[in-house]
């Protein structure tokens, strides 16, 4: 099966363009426009994205980078109290999570989610719109500057082996979140895009 992709959130186009690298269609959305040369194919809120203009089989896969900043440890937990949203942020959060779970019913295809772990995997809106196997990983495996653990939800089987031996000048650095851009913080390693993208690739393919 040749995969059509809509990469969701992906401001870089990192993973739409390691999807094209890799013999794909692909195209990515996000509410700015990229960075650094990068171009995004739609950009909208996501609030605001009229999936129903595109053909309903035209994608058949969706890579998801859902925003983590009211799901994650370190956000300390001010958005959700006992699971009901209690700020602005994490409202819209859950409008996202709606939207999103329009989307994959509309392509009604195989679909990944990631999101860093912690809050996402146990919060009750999530898991009454998605019924997913999960698959947890660091980020400091494919050489990202702190462990990072991250969670992949998706509605395949699918059998990821992280490589526990790439690193940044051949060793482990640990470093701080708070002490990173924002920029740095939200990047993908770019051997975490190789991998990943050539993981769903040979499953799905």
């Amino acid at each position: 099966m040749s995969l059509s992709v809509l990469s969701i959130f992906d401001n870089s186009s990192s993973i739409k363009n390691e999807f094209i690298k890799q013999g794909c269609k692909a195209h990515s959305l996000d509410i700015s426009p990229g960075h650094n040369g990068s171009v995004v194919d739609y950009v909208c809120d996501i609030l605001e994205f009229d999936y129903k203009k595109i053909d309903k089989n035209y994608y058949n896969f969706l890579f998801i980078a859902l925003p983590c900043d009211v799901y994650s440890i370190a956000s300390g937990g001010k958005h959700f109290k006992n699971n009901i949203p209690v700020t602005c942020k994490s409202i819209k959060a859950i409008n996202i999570l709606v939207k999103i779970f329009q989307i994959t019913k509309y392509f009604d295809c195989n679909y990944l989610i990631e999101n860093p772990s912690g809050g996402l995997v146990n919060n009750s809106f999530f898991k009454n719109f998605f019924n997913l196997e999960i698959t947890r990983i660091t980020f400091g495996s494919f050489g990202y500057p702190t462990q990072k653990k991250t969670d992949l939800f998706h509605n395949f089987n699918m059998l990821f082996i992280s490589n526990p031996v790439v690193r940044v000048n051949n060793r482990y650095t640990k470093q701080k979140l708070c002490n990173m851009s924002y920029r740095n913080r939200v990047h993908y390693p770019s051997a975490f895009v190789v991998s990943i993208v050539e993981t769903i690739i040979k499953t799905l393919s």
